[in-house]
């Protein structure tokens, strides 16, 4: 087995589309975006803004997690208020699972951190029996934070996994761009900036395949990028399209790994 940390969010080069809820107020997409008013790391974090000092965040395009989570991590700005966290993870057949923990309140940027790798406080299966297993690959499904009395915005940035990668773990790289899900909307020329996460126990080489695509699936444009990662580490790629028409674009990736493709 071979352990290793996944970088999944940090708002400057990994943004993850979010949708934020609170206490009976429904879809509330600008209460947990990007700012440049705090950061742990970059220039950028997640301003969260809280209902009665709640708030629970949908994450739709979270990045695959390849292997067995066993460690949450996420630094939270925080003035002085006690915290409770939660946080469910989904399955690749539909099972939900959820951990939790507790922190006394504190002032300014603190790490907290949350145990996957013991039992769940929850375990639910819209399609049948939960039965507890997370099936790869999984991925961060939502967030939910409680700090009593707070009426101020909070922060969040640098969330981390620690996942257990059994021998031979299949379809494990990992892709990730500037856009939220891959996805965009431009009338403008196009720089697509991505990464390439090894997430295997063995060096990488081989060649990234991206290609745009337009609302219908129809391919429009296609780049090819040489990449040498070591096992357990990440490269970054970018190249210029040129410009696209004004509409919904996708970004796709795969890789070529002595000719067998991975997605």
């Amino acid at each position: 087995a071979n352990t290793v940390s996944q970088l999944i969010a940090d708002f400057d080069g990994k943004t993850p589309l979010m949708k934020s809820f609170g206490s009976g107020t429904g879809v509330l997409l600008t209460h947990a975006l990007p700012s440049t008013k705090q950061a742990n790391s970059g220039k950028r974090s997640c301003e969260l803004k809280l209902y009665s000092g709640s708030i629970f965040i949908n994450f739709p395009f979270m990045p695959k997690l390849w292997g067995r989570p066993v460690n949450f991590s996420t630094w939270l700005y925080n003035n002085g208020h006690d915290l409770s966290m939660s946080l469910e993870l989904k399955g690749a057949e539909g099972e939900r699972i959820g951990f939790s923990t507790k922190v006394p309140g504190w002032k300014g940027w603190k790490k907290v951190e949350i145990n996957t790798s013991g039992k769940p406080y929850f375990k639910y299966n819209l399609f049948g029996a939960a039965n507890g297993k997370l099936d790869i690959p999984n991925h961060l499904f939502g967030l939910h934070i409680n700090l009593p009395g707070a009426t101020e915005p909070v922060y969040l940035d640098d969330i981390k996994f620690e996942q257990v990668l059994e021998k031979g773990t299949a379809g494990s790289l990992d892709f990730s761009s500037e856009h939220a899900g891959n996805q965009f909307i431009t009338g403008k020329e196009v720089n697509l900036t991505g990464s390439l996460a090894n997430l295997s126990g063995s060096p990488f080489d081989g060649t990234v395949h991206a290609e745009v695509v337009d609302f219908f699936g129809k391919p429009v444009l296609t780049k090819d990028f040489k990449v040498n990662a070591k096992a357990g580490a990440e490269q970054q790629f970018a190249a210029n399209f040129g410009k696209l028409k004004r509409g919904y674009y996708e970004a796709r990736f795969s890789a070529e790994p002595g000719g067998k493709e991975i997605k």
